[in-house]
């Protein structure tokens, strides 16, 4: 099941990218509340009722709403899930699997989405994913991801006016992860381990450390935005006026951000396919890192923290390899426009 919905929402994702029709849809017809069982367990399935109480999605704020009792969507919920994935006529009429409940409500993810009225796509629950932002060996290397403990519930929500994909994210079922303190997890210099919050065609969203600093990589303007959650604070990258997403593996940003008494560099791109490759940064100290794009629309984003070793944290190169470590491209990293000083620390 989760390979599945896993399945599900990168191709969704890759429907928005190619530029799926999501607008034009006739009137939504009423859809009736169906309840059903999962295949192979008692967890129910809810087809087509509208949210009643506040459902908490994760730790970054995100909340799935009751709406007002005035909403009236655009799309019903096969035609949202239709608009979403109907790349090909052949697909147009999909139905939704069995397995799959989906609810009408308002979907908030802090800090660009407020109040979207979305039908919220969600499986059975099923073992939390796995980290993906992965360390590898080198000079010094860092100790492997383990599973995150406990079950998720994997979501996808659709907009319910134009079929356009605001979130996807996954729900810690019980208890929420402790929160880091910035004093610990922002004392060692070099890459910080980064958890992917969403990701649309447009955005890439990772926070690090987690609930500590949201980052966020805009693919249309190739710009980085810096949120801290606590004192609030925004910082922004330099933004070229347009910077469209390619299928080819590319550097497309390289931002310094100095806030906070720390100083950070985040280099972010895309690589040509996300199906069997991963993208493997270099610094000059030796030490990398590797990120899988498989669940960031072909889009990945490196954050190193650089007080401590400002020279040994410079990312030197970017390579694009196969899942067994060969080598299938490499790009140098430019210098970032303006750099901020190493006394920024």
């Amino acid at each position: 099941m989760r390979r599945e919905v896993a399945r599900i929402a990168v191709t969704l994702l890759l429907a928005g990218l190619l530029g799926s029709a999501c607008t034009g849809a006739p009137p939504a017809r009423s859809t009736e509340p169906h309840h059903g069982v999962g295949p192979g367990s008692a967890w129910p399935v809810i087809r087509g009722a509208r949210v009643t109480s506040v459902i908490v999605i994760g730790p970054g704020g995100e909340i799935f709403a009751r709406p007002p009792a005035s909403a009236i969507p655009r799309l019903t919920a096969r035609q949202a899930w239709n608009a979403s994935f109907g790349l090909k006529a052949g697909l147009r009429n999909r139905t939704i699997p069995p397995y799959l409940s989906y609810r009408l409500g308002l979907i908030t993810v802090p800090p660009s989405v407020t109040d979207v009225l979305a039908w919220g796509f969600s499986g059975p629950p099923g073992p939390c994913p796995m980290p993906r932002f992965l360390p590898l060996r080198s000079a010094s290397p860092a100790p492997a991801p383990t599973r995150p403990p406990g079950r998720c519930i994997e979501w996808t929500f659709i907009n319910a006016d134009n079929g356009s994909n605001p979130e996807g994210t996954w729900q810690r079922l019980g208890a929420h992860p402790p929160v880091p303190h910035p004093a610990t997890a922002l004392r060692a210099p070099g890459f910080l381990n980064a958890a992917l919050e969403r990701f649309d065609p447009q955005h890439l969203v990772v926070q690090a450390p987690l609930s500590t600093i949201r980052w966020t990589f805009s693919a249309p303007t190739c710009s980085i935005t810096m949120h801290w959650f606590e004192p609030p604070l925004r910082q922004a990258g330099p933004a070229r006026p347009a910077c469209h997403w390619q299928r080819t593996f590319t550097v497309a940003v390289v931002s310094t951000f100095a806030s906070h008494g720390r100083l950070f560099t985040v280099v972010a791109g895309h690589v040509a396919g996300w199906d069997f490759q991963l993208v493997r940064a270099i610094l000059a100290d030796g030490k990398t890192w590797i990120y899988d794009p498989r669940d960031g629309n072909a889009s990945w984003m490196f954050i190193i923290q650089r007080c401590g070793d400002y020279r040994g944290t410079m990312p030197r190169t970017i390579e694009e390899i196969t899942m067994t470590g060969h080598v299938l491209a490499r790009l140098p990293v430019p210098a970032a426009a303006g750099p901020a000083k190493p006394s920024a620390c």
